[in-house]
């Protein structure tokens, strides 16, 4: 072993109930890591290789079902994270390439309208950014060039819409 830590690390509460797992090689960690509830039921899985977080990450909510998944890529979010309500039901979904907002993101209400849409580029702005009340009708739509703001249109109280070209 050689000094360093070898197997699974785990550390318990005060009613001995386990509420981190980790695995080590060669004291680095590698493989599974696990954190859980003072009950003892899951709520943070993530993998591990050569001590960076490699691979799938899920959170869940304290009734068991999934709140989050995003992969990871040395440390760096990498791919398509998705997050859900209570229910199962998806209620956010972004896109990350090596860390950075890359794409489109998206949030629904808990009846499934859409009452957010972002475009990234390389963790910028750059796109449409829009907002949506609770029946997915427009509050504010606003179009972005590189993290700068060039054009905002914003509802206002009589349902008419404020165009504003911004140079």
């Amino acid at each position: 072993m050689d000094g360093f830590l070898e197997g699974e690390v785990a550390e318990y509460n005060q009613t001995g109930t386990k509420v981190v797992s980790t695995f080590y090689e060669k004291g680095k960690k590698e493989g599974l890591a696990t954190v859980y509830t003072n009950e003892g039921r899951i709520n943070i899985l993530a993998e591990f290789h050569h001590d960076n977080q490699n691979g799938m990450a899920y959170e869940y909510h304290p009734n068991g079902s999934l709140k989050k998944q995003v992969r990871f890529v040395e440390d760096l979010k990498d791919g398509e994270e998705q997050c859900f309500n209570r229910k199962g039901q998806m209620i956010a979904q972004a896109h990350y390439q090596v860390g950075k907002l890359d794409g489109v993101c998206c949030e629904w209400n808990n009846q499934g309208v859409l009452i957010f849409e972002g475009e990234y580029r390389q963790g910028r702005k750059h796109g449409k950014f829009n907002k949506y009340d609770q029946d997915g009708q427009p509050l504010l739509l606003q179009k972005f060039v590189d993290d700068e703001l060039v054009e905002k249109k914003k509802l206002n109280n009589s349902q008419e819409i404020k165009k504003g070209l911004l140079i």
